[in-house]
């Protein structure tokens, strides 16, 4: 059975992409996962998840992490915090918000079909976080 919660690190999805992440040189496999979002027609539930810790990086970077960052974030963001490319953060920011309003977003619609206050709340802040 796999992992399941609202925060965005409580799948199994994006605690994979967590390991890729801390194995990976640099901000490409960021840039990637958030175009790969942003340029798809319909994204499913991996792709979002993975795109949403994505976007948790690229707010670490920006000095607003989410409180509990798994450590291997943190630690890959302190490494890469200096090469943040500029305008990330608002190709992020887009990426979330079309994971959670998007119809075509295949997280979006299981989390519907769950009470899906406390996911809605999480995106929410990550955006405002991304935000500032």
């Amino acid at each position: 059975m796999g992992a399941w919660g609202a925060g965005v690190f409580e799948n199994d999805d994006a605690m994979d992409f967590v390991f890729d992440l801390s194995e990976s040189d640099g901000w490409k496999l960021v840039r990637k996962t958030l175009r790969e979002c942003l340029d798809e027609g319909y994204t499913d539930a991996a792709q979002a998840a993975c795109a949403l810790v994505a976007a948790e990086a690229v707010a670490a970077a920006m000095g607003h992490p989410l409180k509990d960052l798994p450590p291997e974030v943190a630690s890959w963001v302190a490494q890469h915090r200096e090469d943040l490319p500029a305008g990330l953060e608002e190709r992020a920011r887009e990426a979330v918000e079309r994971v959670l309003e998007d119809d075509e977003s295949e997280l979006r619609q299981l989390w519907a079909e769950e009470n899906d206050k406390a996911w809605v709340a999480s995106l929410d802040d990550l955006i405002n976080r991304l935000s500032q």
